[in-house]
C-alpha cells in the first residue's frame, strides 16, 4: 500500500478519563508507524474522532492475523479528558460495522480511493458489503485469515467465519465470506456461502485450501412451513353439499 497519509489522534492537552485508556494508546502507539490511514472523520465539534487503518505491522504477528483497525477517539473539552477505544477486524466493511455502532454516520466510513487501492468487481460486491458494514450486532465473527499472496503476480485473500443471528437464517447459520483480489483487474471480489453446521463449514474450507476455485454455496431462503390442516371437533356434521344445479 502506498499514498500513506498521517495519522493523529488528536488528544493533546487531554488526559486519559481512566488507565485503560493509556494502555489501550500505548498499544496503538507501539504499531503506529506502520499505519496506512484509509478513512477518518472528525465530527464538527472535534468532540469524536473515527479511522479506519491498515496495519501493515500485523504481518510479523501470528499467521493471519487481522489487519483492519477501527478506531475511535472521544474527548472532554470541559474536563480535559479523552477516550480511545479499537478493535481489529478482518476485513473493512467489518471496520466499518464497528464505528457505525460507535456513532459515525455511515456515509463517512467511505474509503479513500488511491492508486494502489483495488476496486469491487461488481455489484453484487458492492451490495455485499453494503449489507455487513449496516448489520449491526447480526454477524458474530468467529474467526478469520489473512492470506498472504504466494506469488508476485498473486493477490491476497481473506476467509471470514461468521453467525448469523438473523432469525430467518436459523437453518444456516454459518456463514463464509471470502474476499478476494484480482492483481490482474486490480479488483477485488467478495463471495458469502452458508451452512448448517459449523463443521460443514469447516469441511468446505479444508477442501478450499487444496481447490481455491471450489464455489462456496449459496445461502437458501428461508421458507416458513406451512401450518397442518385443522381437523374439524369430534362429533360435527359435515357442511351441506351445494346444488349441483337447477332441477328439471
Amino acid at each position: 500500500m502506498t499514498d500513506q497519509e498521517i495519522f493523529s489522534f488528536r488528544i493533546g492537552g487531554l488526559q486519559p478519563a481512566e488507565p485503560i485508556m493509556l494502555e489501550n494508546l500505548h498499544m496503538l502507539e507501539l504499531a503506529r508507524d506502520s499505519f496506512h490511514l484509509l478513512a477518518e472523520h472528525h465530527t464538527p465539534d472535534q468532540r469524536h474522532s473515527y479511522s479506519i487503518i491498515y496495519d501493515a505491522s500485523a504481518s510479523f504477528g501470528h499467521p493471519g492475523d487481522m489487519r483492519y483497525l477501527a478506531i475511535h477517539v472521544s474527548r472532554d473539552s470541559h474536563h480535559d479528558l479523552f477516550r480511545c477505544g479499537y478493535s481489529y477486524e478482518p476485513t473493512v466493511p467489518f471496520a466499518q460495522r464497528w464505528l457505525i455502532e460507535r456513532g459515525c454516520p455511515a456515509n463517512h466510513t467511505v474509503l479513500r480511493r488511491t492508486s494502489s487501492s483495488p476496486s469491487p468487481a461488481d455489484a453484487s460486491t458492492r451490495a455485499l458489503e453494503e449489507r455487513l458494514r449496516l448489520s449491526g450486532s447480526r454477524y458474530r465473527v468467529l474467526g478469520s485469515y489473512f492470506h498472504e499472496p504466494i506469488g508476485p503476480k498473486d493477490g491476497t485473500s481473506i476467509r471470514v467465519l461468521a453467525y448469523d443471528q438473523h432469525p430467518d437464517n436459523a437453518h444456516q447459520p454459518y456463514r463464509i465470506f471470502l474476499e478476494t483480489v484480482d492483481t490482474a483487474s486490480d479488483t477485488y471480489r467478495v463471495h458469502e456461502g452458508a451452512f448448517t453446521t459449523i463443521e460443514d463449514s469447516n469441511t468446505w474450507l479444508m477442501s478450499w485450501f487444496d481447490n481455491p476455485a471450489l464455489p462456496l454455496p449459496p445461502p437458501i431462503p428461508y421458507q416458513p412451513s406451512k401450518p397442518p390442516p385443522v381437523a374439524a371437533p369430534w362429533g360435527a356434521s359435515p357442511p351441506p353439499t351445494p346444488p349441483s344445479g337447477p332441477r328439471r
